[in-house]
């Protein structure tokens, strides 16, 4: 049955009735009941359904249960993030989940969105080119899958409770359920609408995750340091520690040119985009078996050259050198001696 969760639009809920009310249990009874108009006998289902389990159980297997990569999922989910900005319908959207946290694998790409007309908006999600399934859709929900594999789980909420929204898909449960746990002591009861006080009753919503954080007592706190490993305490205390974020990377210690086979770009090209990055350095680190025969020493000639070029960025000679099977390496020290910088691979 927890298969069955891994195809578009069955969720544990209606996994659940669908291997109680029906007595199927595997994936190919589930393939069967659908041939069979079976699915569309209970309440909530339809032809739709069926046609969706039978579409998703076509896939191949491996494209079904694969859970990406953040690096194919945050630009992705970034990129519907905003193509749904420009709509004219929307007003805030956002990514959520374990791709907002920035966790290294992410299985559903959430977004939360306000909107004047959010039929509109989820309407306008089915209808993307890149869309080849579309696992639910209503008026405030849209679930699509996109042509590479990739599941879109998109909610248009209130605007008056956006922040209490968005902090909730954002998760971790980890961290949702100990700052409600958290909450309870200081007589309120937080959720994904809103924060109640228990002893008068009255519900707040907020607009955005600062003001909830704010009215929990907490800093706001940086999506990928909710993991409850601490972070509340520290944003009650004060003491949240600061993210390291690109800007503060002032060099780059392992780079190729086209003096390795493997390199795409010139010296100059390289050191061109690590001054444009605002890189304070740049290590050139070339495979060593490539620099034989004088070219290490051509090579050296060249980042001089390049060096008195482009100014304000120290080039640093290094070099990539292998470690042969007796443990040594394939460059002689006195080599070694006169580089800024050794990269050392099996």
């Amino acid at each position: 049955v927890v298969e069955f969760m891994r195809l578009p639009g069955l969720g544990p809920k209606t996994a659940r009735r669908i291997w109680q009310e029906l007595g199927v249990s595997t994936v190919e009874g589930l393939k069967e009941a659908a041939e069979m108009e079976q699915l569309r006998t209970l309440t909530g289902l339809g032809p739709k359904t069926e046609e969706n389990v039978l579409r998703a159980l076509a896939r191949p297997r491996k494209e079904i249960e694969k859970i990406p990569l953040l690096g194919k999922a945050l630009p992705a989910v970034r990129a519907a993030v905003e193509v749904l900005r420009e709509h004219p319908a929307s007003d805030k959207v956002s990514e959520a989940g374990s791709a907002r946290r920035l966790k290294e694998q992410v299985r559903d790409l959430d977004i939360i969105a306000t909107a004047k007309d959010p039929a509109a908006l989820t309407g306008y999600l089915t209808k993307l080119t890149w869309v080849d399934e579309v696992a639910a859709h209503g008026n405030t929900k849209a679930v699509v899958v996109s042509n590479e594999g990739l599941r879109f789980d998109l909610r248009v909420v209130p605007p008056d409770s956006y922040g209490n929204l968005l902090q909730h898909f954002t998760g971790s449960k980890a961290h949702n359920v100990a700052l409600r746990e958290d909450a309870v002591r200081r007589k309120l009861s937080v959720s994904e609408y809103g924060v109640q006080d228990t002893e008068t009753g009255e519900v707040f919503t907020d607009r955005d995750e600062e003001t909830l954080y704010d009215r929990l007592g907490y800093a706001w706190i940086p999506p990928e340091l909710r993991e409850n490993m601490g972070e509340l305490e520290a944003a009650r205390e004060g003491s949240l520690p600061d993210l390291v974020t690109l800007d503060d990377i002032r060099g780059d210690l392992h780079s190729h040119t086209t003096w390795s086979s493997d390199g795409k770009n010139t010296i100059e090209e390289m050191a061109l985009e690590a001054k444009r990055l605002g890189r304070s350095y740049l290590a050139v680190t070339d495979h060593s078996h490539y620099l034989r025969e004088g070219r290490l020493e051509a090579q050296n000639r060249e980042l001089d050259a390049v060096q008195e070029r482009v100014g304000r960025i120290k080039l640093l000679r290094g070099i990539e050198v292998n470690i042969r099977a007796n443990g040594e390496v394939d460059v002689d020290e006195e080599i070694l001696s006169g580089r800024d910088w050794v990269m050392a691979s099996v």
